[in-house]
């Protein structure tokens, strides 16, 4: 059988959200009127049962992980969601800029140096802030060119993660099935 990229991805997830849900009980409170060896035996049977489930569903997940890692090399996936990661780091990067203030007029600046030349204490600095407007409104076009990219890119990703097909074996199906995935 095969399934899109777009269906393994949704298949990992639920496997993976089961395999969590899985309770181990691993101990037993008894009264006085319970027969313990049965009640024991009874834990450890749905220990048990849950640690195969848990092996076989963890099995089918890792399968379908394989799969998709192909799959993303096979539509070259892997490396539009590398140049994701680049454009999500220069708006990260750019976004902290813009924010930052702009230069003073340099008349300003030069005012203000000329007090302290004057003033009789001499540790006195003057931080400048060396952004012009300019900047800014070029960071702010870089952000907006890096989110448009972005988002073709993953529109790209979208459609291919539908388009590309991965083979899923008789055993994933089996245990996807027993556990009501699908």
């Amino acid at each position: 059988m095969n399934i899109t990229i777009r269906k393994a991805k949704d298949l990992r997830d639920s496997l993976r959200t089961a395999i969590n849900n899985i309770k181990f009980v691993t101990q037993v409170e008894l009264t006085e009127f319970q027969m313990p060896v049965n009640a024991i035996a009874k834990v450890e049977e749905k220990f048990a049962k849950n640690l195969i489930n848990r092996d076989a569903m963890l099995l089918a997940m890792y399968e379908l992980e394989k799969h998709i890692q192909k799959g993303y090399d096979m539509s070259e996936i892997g490396i539009m969601m590398s140049d994701i990661d680049l454009l999500k780091n220069q708006i990260e990067f750019f976004e902290d800029l813009v924010q930052r203030p702009v230069m003073e007029e340099m008349s300003s600046v030069t005012g203000k140096l000329e007090k302290i030349r004057k003033s009789e204490n001499i540790n006195n600095t003057l931080t400048v802030n060396v952004l012009t407007q300019e900047d800014i409104d070029g960071f702010t076009q870089v952000i907006a060119q890096s989110k448009r990219s972005m988002n073709q890119l993953e529109d790209q990703i979208l459609e291919m993660s539908l388009r590309t097909e991965l083979p899923v074996t008789e055993q994933t199906i089996k245990t996807l099935t027993e556990n009501g995935i699908i």
